[in-house]
């Protein structure tokens, strides 16, 4: 008797689709340097005159934003505030058309 091999087939990962994400600014205390915000993984880094940051982060879903909050906290930062935001080119429910 033969016995039949499994194939599997080769598909290339899945991309995430950025529409779908969910953007958020995170406000922290202090200025940060760039490269400390590339290193924690932000999008768009903003430095407020009160001496805070504010943050841009696009998380894929609650898990991942989880653990960009957990990363903030184990650099030491003090958070401030979380707001999710809607995503550039993209309305969210409460906007006139």
């Amino acid at each position: 008797m033969q016995r039949l091999a499994f194939r599997e087939a080769r598909a290339s990962p899945p991309t995430p689709n950025i529409g779908a994400m969910e953007h958020y600014e995170i406000r922290v205390a202090g200025h940060l340097g760039q490269r400390r915000a590339q290193v924690l993984g932000c999008e768009e880094l903003r430095l407020l005159p009160g001496g805070d940051s504010q943050l841009t982060f696009v998380a894929v879903d609650q898990a991942a934003l989880y653990g960009l909050l957990t990363r903030l906290r184990d650099a030491g930062l003090e958070l401030l505030s979380v707001e999710r935001v809607a995503a550039p080119g993209r309305r969210t429910a409460g906007e006139d058309r």
